[in-house]
């Protein structure tokens, strides 16, 4: 695999793993939503926080951006899908989980320079 698929790869691992912590371990939403929840904020984190946020502004933007998004992401699969859902404690905990996760992915990629 190329660089940008490992890279891909690792970060939605990462974000699935926080995904199941924060909105299915404790509210028990289905397996299917966490999938593709973790599979949309990956997708969004890379696009905006990566390429376009972490190449303009420091790492700490990035990923507190990253954590905004997907905890954004998380309240709105909440409202919009109907057996899912999402307290505001399971938000911030979402929110801050993958802020703190995508820090030191990103300080990875800079390292690895396996930035897109």
């Amino acid at each position: 695999m190329d660089r940008i698929a490992d890279a891909l790869l690792i970060k939605f691992t990462m974000t699935y793993l926080f995904t199941v912590l924060a909105l299915q371990a404790f509210i028990k939403n289905p397996a299917s939503w966490i999938f593709l929840l973790a599979l949309a904020v990956t997708v969004t984190n890379y696009l905006v926080g990566d390429i376009l946020v972490l190449s303009s502004y420091s790492n700490k933007v990035a990923a507190a951006g990253d954590g905004l998004m997907a905890a954004l992401a998380g309240h709105i699969a909440g409202v919009v899908i109907d057996p899912f859902r999402t307290t505001l404690f399971a938000l911030i905990i979402y929110g801050v989980l993958i802020a703190v996760g995508e820090y030191y992915f990103h300080k990875y990629l800079l390292t690895n320079r396996r930035s897109a």
